[in-house]
């Protein structure tokens, strides 16, 4: 085999043209699309990371709102007990008072029936002892014997009989 110098030359001359053709219309643009491509994988990281970065600050004021909710919903509930039991005790506090008052209305009531009846059984008493002190004197009483007739039935017996009555 013999070495044949200008099959050689002309080979590499092809060869350098040929990476030269090749440079300028093959290499070239894929390099550039190979750098475009690796530019625009690199705005997309940068996007996602920016667009990471907004969903966590989002996350954080949706956290800081939903723990400011959540606080005023326990302060409604809070304010709603403490108005239920102010009502409770309003309403209670009118039912005692309510209470007290038919009570105390009842005694003056039962009170009054108990003085009405004490004088329709004194005056009964009265008529009585006199009916009966006609009776024993055999004559009719005038007005003067009749208040000291009665006045001296009552202190004798009267008296007890009335003090057990109240």
């Amino acid at each position: 085999m013999e070495i044949n110098i200008p099959t050689i030359a002309w080979a590499i001359v092809n060869f350098l043209i040929l990476t030269a053709i090749l440079k300028k219309f093959l290499f070239g643009p894929i390099v550039n699309a190979l750098e475009s491509r690796a530019e625009a994988v690199k705005q997309n990281i940068d996007s996602a990371e920016a667009d990471k970065m907004a969903a966590s600050q989002l996350k954080a004021e949706y956290s800081a709102q939903l723990q400011n909710a959540q606080i005023e919903a326990q302060q409604i509930v809070a304010t709603a007990k403490k108005a239920a039991e102010t009502t409770k005790n309003e309403i209670l506090e009118e039912a005692r008072v309510s209470a007290s008052k038919v009570k105390d209305k009842a005694v003056k009531e039962i009170e009054e029936e108990k003085q009405a009846a004490i004088q329709e059984l004194k005056g009964e008493v009265s008529t009585l002892s006199v009916m009966l002190a006609e009776k024993i004197i055999g004559r009719s009483l005038n007005p003067e014997d009749h208040k000291k007739l009665v006045n001296d039935f009552m202190e004798e017996v009267g008296e007890l009989n009335w003090t057990k009555i109240r």
